[in-house]
């Protein structure tokens, strides 16, 4: 349900880069940050960070063949499993989507298992020369697989697990290596974040991060339209992103000058705010809550109880409705 917010959350820019949540080990919530560092003048710095947030592992279960075409015989009951923390899946810097990982390395370090149809561990003593064999094919003998942010076609906020039949070493190209990519959708999580609802600008709410809190509160309050700008500049990047079949896939990766993906930026909207909000006094012990009075801005909180922490004061935990999907992330997103 949407309600009123009236307050920006303003952080110490010192914990920008480590910024987390945390929460207990009895919560199944996974959630989403979006982090927008501030100059001192109230503008926004140009940069943002997505930190993904969650006690349990992003966990993924599927068949190989989901991933790999052509594969031999042998292969045809084989199941990976990848498991992922909160960090591992969050996105670097100015991004909504980690890198492209390479399937025959992640394989070598342990970083996916090799499982069977109920999920128990299996020996796999053929895949790897099978990958090894021809390694100059780029879409038969390898696969890729990244964690994206992305928006489903219902405007939810997901946490998307996408591959490409292809080695990563073969994924550098403009078309790839940024967060509009075409990719094959294997499976997706929830998640939970403040979204505005209203037209003043359209997705993730983001906390603000300053060295100088107050002087970028200051700063906000005499150009409210700046930060604005600089919320929907980042709202941007989240694209319902171009999701392909396989066979598609390959098809794709065999064409001479592969095409642009087609991701649609869902919240693009830039209006102007209409008035100055008027300031009151607040604070809080993680982040200064300073309250810009914003009546018509409306959002969907996550969380409205609690506080997020930073790594260098003791943990905060907080509870969420546990409406998120949980376990292994099956193969079936439809």
């Amino acid at each position: 349900m949407a309600r009123n917010f009236d307050e920006w959350q303003f952080y110490d820019a010192n914990h920008f880069h480590t910024f987390a949540r945390s929460i207990p080990a009895t919560d199944d919530t996974r959630g989403m940050d979006v982090l927008m560092p501030l100059n001192d003048d109230g503008s926004p710095t140009g940069d943002f960070r997505i930190c993904i947030s969650g006690w349990e592992q992003f966990a993924a279960h599927l068949p190989l063949v989901n991933i790999l075409p052509d594969l031999p015989q042998e292969e045809a009951n084989t199941y990976i499993f990848i498991g992922a923390s909160a960090a591992d899946v969050s996105p670097p810097i100015n991004s909504t989507a980690t890198p492209w990982r390479d399937l025959e390395d992640m394989i070598k370090s342990k970083t996916v298992l090799f499982t069977n149809l109920q999920g128990e561990l299996v020996e796999n003593n053929t895949l790897l020369p099978f990958l090894a064999a021809s390694e100059d094919n780029v879409t038969f003998r390898g696969a890729a697989i990244r964690w994206a942010v992305a928006v489903s076609p219902s405007g939810q906020i997901q946490l998307q697990l996408q591959g490409l039949p292809s080695p990563a070493k073969f994924l550098n190209s403009a078309q790839f290596n940024g967060d509009n990519s075409v990719s094959v959708l294997l499976g997706a999580y929830d998640l939970q974040t403040d979204m505005s609802v209203t037209q003043m600008f359209r997705g993730p709410v983001p906390l603000l991060f300053a060295a100088n809190q107050e002087l970028a509160r200051d700063g906000v309050i005499a150009d409210p339209a700046n930060v604005f700008r600089g919320v929907h500049e980042i709202n941007n990047r989240f694209l319902l992103m171009e999701h392909l079949t396989l066979g598609e896939a390959v098809k794709y990766l065999q064409s001479k000058k592969p095409r642009q993906a087609n991701g649609v930026s869902v919240f693009a909207s830039q209006p102007e705010p209409t008035k100055r909000p008027r300031p009151t006094a607040g604070g809080a012990e993680t982040g200064r809550n300073f309250s810009l009075s914003y009546n018509y801005l409306g959002i969907c909180p996550y969380p409205t109880y609690t506080q997020p922490h930073v790594p260098s004061e003791p943990p905060r935990t907080f509870t969420l409705p546990r409406s998120m999907s949980h376990g292994y992330l099956l193969t079936n997103t439809n």
